[in-house]
């Protein structure tokens, strides 16, 4: 994202250097700010110092000039227990955002659509960018998934953001300006920042508070998705489309396909079945609020069926990898949590199932279910001890504490089945114990199974 110098007064903190913290240092930089950041790990204050930006102890920082301090998502401003420089600037009344705010503020001529939920926003993030982009919009897609909000280029006013907005961005968005707001799910997830399930929910309702708001679609399949749609039914200024299973649906959910009673005249437009992309009933939802978005961004039925139809997926989330010897390699990496697990699980029988990583403290019990589409589970990181007395008794399972042990086991187990076979790396766990994140854990497994095949195949 380009700049000028309008900010060359101006003094901001740049908290985590991940990849929007240093998009945010390049982005603040180019307008002429003055920046001063910080990570627990040095790794990148080469790069930021070549940027231009200072680097001290926070304690010393000039706290009084700061306009505001951007905390990367993943690091606390209030529970379990706030960073230290979250502390600092709230002692010193410095307004505590994200990467995205900004975007919002720099780009207010543009139209900004936001999704969030517990599973699926990624999936329906990239889907919704690509159907509109196969309509003739000029899209960008970024937020929470793939590119940082700054890197994301400068659109114009005919263009349009698609954010994945996360309940944790959600916090810390005192600009948030949506055209649609979009919400598929919510299951316990990140308790531990939240305190609640019901503070976390509160959390995700934060998108429908934007300003503008024109749009807002809202699955009503769970509780509290359902009880923040009647809420919202309260405000006449909104279109409001719901979608799930209920009869009382506007885009209705079915076995034989969605029926369409908001632009379709109550009639089944398309079958889920046809989109080769859609396995599990979890991606029939991610289509039909994806649907959804697209008509109420002006796109024809055609359009945006034709968009449904030629998405190819989402890289890491139930991704098919390759095939040999009637083993399937599939990467869902991106499975975080157990509810996102048991998608998988649904998807497939005679699995041999990676889990693990860094325990988010689930309990594995609602993928009890599933237990007999399963083989043998294969266990790594922090989490396989706790996993391993889960499944005792349950399940045969062993503990090989590394991805690479755990899809060579797999696959030499598979081999000797002799039978039709699914290796599923499905962790139920965050990645942060031996991988930088989610993305890097599934190319790893990705490159391991090239591996694997390329020598089979040889």
């Amino acid at each position: 994202m380009g700049g000028s110098l309008e900010l060359q007064d101006q003094c901001f903190a740049v908290v985590g250097l991940g990849r929007s913290g240093l998009a945010a240092c390049q982005a603040l930089r180019a307008r002429g700010a003055s920046v001063y950041a910080w990570d627990d790990q040095s790794n990148y204050y080469e790069l930021v110092k070549n940027l231009g930006c200072i680097i001290s102890p926070y304690e010393e920082w000039p706290w009084q000039n700061f306009q505001a301090t951007i905390l990367s998502p993943g690091i606390p401003h209030h529970l379990p227990v706030p960073h230290p420089v979250a502390r600092l600037a709230q002692k010193n009344k410095v307004p505590i955002i994200v990467d995205v705010d900004l975007l919002f503020k720099w780009e207010s001529h543009a139209k900004f659509i936001g999704i969030t939920g517990t599973n699926g926003k990624s999936t329906t993030t990239a889907l919704v960018g690509h159907i509109l982009d196969n309509g003739g919009l000029k899209v960008a897609v970024g937020g929470n998934i793939g590119v940082p909000a700054l890197s994301l280029p400068s659109m114009g006013e005919r263009g349009v953001y698609v954010l994945e907005l996360s309940s944790y961005q959600l916090e810390r968005l005192p600009s948030l300006s949506l055209d649609t707001a979009a919400l598929i799910n919510i299951t316990p997830d990140h308790l531990e920042r939240h305190g609640s399930i019901e503070q976390y929910a509160q959390a995700k309702e934060l998108i429908f508070g934007a300003e503008g708001l024109k749009n807002a679609v809202v699955s009503i399949d769970d509780n509290y998705s359902s009880d923040i749609f009647k809420r919202l039914e309260k405000k006449s200024s909104i279109q409001l489309i719901s979608v799930g299973r209920d009869k009382s649906s506007l885009l209705r959910i079915t076995d034989d396909g969605l029926t369409d009673n908001a632009w379709g005249a109550g009639k089944i437009v398309f079958n889920f079945r046809d989109l080769s992309w859609a396995l599990g009933h979890h991606n029939w939802q991610n289509a039909a609020i994806s649907y959804a978005i697209a008509r109420c961004q002006g796109l024809s039925f055609d359009e945006t069926l034709k968009g449904l139809q030629n998405f190819q997926g989402l890289a890491h989330r139930i991704e098919k990898v390759c095939e040999k010897r009637a083993i399937t390699f599939v990467n869902d990496s991106k499975a975080t949590n157990v509810e996102a697990v048991g998608k998988a699980l649904a998807c497939f029988s005679n699995i041999y199932w990676i889990a693990g990583g860094k325990p988010k403290n689930e309990p594995l019990t609602p993928l009890e279910k599933f237990y007999p589409n399963i083989k043998k589970a294969y266990l790594i990181g922090e989490a396989q001890e706790s996993f391993a007395r889960q499944l005792n008794g349950k399940l045969d399972y062993e503990c090989n504490g590394t991805l690479e042990e755990a899809v060579n086991a797999a696959h030499n187990d598979a081999l000797r089945a002799h039978k039709n076979a699914v290796i599923l790396l499905s962790p139920a766990c965050a990645s942060f114990d031996q991988f930088r994140d989610f993305e890097e854990r599934g190319t790893i497994f990705k490159n391991l199974v090239q591996q694997l095949c390329v020598e089979k195949a040889s």
